[in-house]
């Protein structure tokens, strides 16, 4: 029995029907489709050039072109499915023009979506079959309930799945998101949201359908650990929230020109200094006003003792702790406590004890320079000082690093523009 269906939802940039009642449908059952807004016929299924390209559950798409047309304009769908018959006792009319209400339920063994008719009283009068499925007349309300062979089942949830835990640079990160126990529910938007740290996602929302997984990409504008949520528009049980730290801004490792000498040894990364009052400096200028990071990485208290690493804003040879340096900011560490210094020679103050390895980070935020620390390998640090004001002013700094006390030391010193 054909009908006219008048749920449904029309995107004329896709060029999709989605039909708004079933959680799947049959092309047989489709008849034509008139956009009455416009009086153009923009499915039929005798013209193959106004018939479809895919139909995936519900949602139909059309090869005739409705760019032109507007979301809002009226459909007049004829549609014959298996399940919208007459009603036997007195032809009242079909299943779903007749029904009240139509809800979708899980099976109890989750297989298959069960379709719930509910019916004004005295409409049923006698209980009848349909096929297997049975109808009965309860006393105060009248329902019909049958089970559509075949018919997947609904996900009651979701998951999202991040492809990082953490970054030194982002990924850009990809979330994917895959329905739990079925398909989507129809219409059903997707809105992830980010806190602990800044960034965009793209797209903004996401509207799934069928079973298949569909991904956002979010991509981090500031450092910190960020917690990654997502709500959904309809009742479906939405997943955890999930952790993703960032440690940079999407910066580039340099390759720093340090100066190899007399106790200076310079292999990849990696500075060794023989002797007190021994150092070596960076020829690459950076540039203050873009964003930069500059990682200090000490192995053990024995092979990194008392060295010092500052930026500053001179690119000369001086090397003596004493010697009036002048640096915006510097750390150091010694009896397993680390030090930082905002003037040369011995003016310095206690930040905190520290484990090994140990890294030491300093990174641009504004005009201010911070420093931070991490003990298990950069996945997450603790902001330790911020030097207020440091870069203005100051359009260029350079990297020097220099061994102020203990004999044969030596550090790795990473920079990121």
């Amino acid at each position: 029995m054909a009908a006219i269906l008048k749920k449904y939802v029309f995107n004329k940039t896709a060029r999709t029907i989605t039909f708004s009642d079933f959680p799947s449908i049959l092309l047989q059952d489709i008849g034509e489709i008139v956009n009455v807004t416009r009086n153009i016929v923009i499915y039929d299924p005798l013209d193959v050039s106004k018939g479809s390209t895919s139909l995936v559950e519900n949602v139909l798409t059309l090869a005739f072109d409705t760019s032109t047309h507007a979301d809002t304009d009226a459909l007049r769908i004829v549609y014959g499915d298996s399940y919208a018959e007459k009603i036997a006792a007195g032809g009242v009319g079909d299943i779903r023009t007749t029904a009240t209400s139509i809800a979708q339920t899980i099976n109890a063994n989750g297989s298959v979506t069960q379709i719930v008719y509910t019916f004004p009283t005295g409409i049923i009068t006698d209980s009848f079959t349909y096929g297997a499925n049975s109808f009965t007349e309860p006393t105060t309300v009248s329902r019909g309930a049958f089970v559509p062979t075949g018919a997947p089942a609904s996900a009651t949830s979701y998951t999202q799945v991040l492809s990082a835990a953490s970054g030194s640079t982002p990924p850009p990160l990809t979330i994917t998101y895959a329905p739990v126990g079925g398909n989507w529910s129809s219409g059903v938007v997707l809105t992830p949201s980010v806190s602990g740290i800044t960034g965009t996602f793209n797209p903004v929302t996401l509207s799934p359908t069928g079973s298949g997984s569909i991904q956002s990409v979010f991509t981090p504008s500031s450092v910190g650990v960020g917690s990654l949520a997502v709500t959904n528009s309809g009742a479906l049980t939405n997943p955890a929230t999930a952790t993703y730290i960032n440690n940079a801004i999407g910066l580039t490792k340099q390759t720093l020109a340090f100066s190899a000498g007399a106790g200076i040894t310079i292999t990849g990364d990696t500075v060794a200094i023989a002797g007190a009052g021994q150092g070596t400096r960076s020829s690459l200028a950076i540039n203050s006003a873009n964003a930069f990071e500059v990682i200090v990485s000490l192995t053990s208290e024995a092979l990194s003792s008392t060295l010092v690493t500052v930026l500053g804003t001179t690119d000369v040879a001086n090397y003596a702790w004493n010697g009036g340096n002048t640096y915006l900011i510097g750390a150091y560490t010694t009896l397993s406590e680390l030090f930082r210094t905002t003037v040369g020679g011995a003016a310095t103050s206690f930040v905190a004890s520290t484990a090994f390895p140990v890294k030491i980070k300093y990174r641009k935020s504004g005009a201010d320079i911070i420093l931070s620390t991490s003990t298990d390998g950069g996945t997450v640090y603790t902001d330790r000082h911020t030097v207020v004001g440091a870069l203005t002013g100051n359009p260029t700094l350079y990297l020097r690093v220099f061994n102020a006390l203990t004999p044969n030391q030596q550090v790795n010193i990473e920079l990121f523009l």
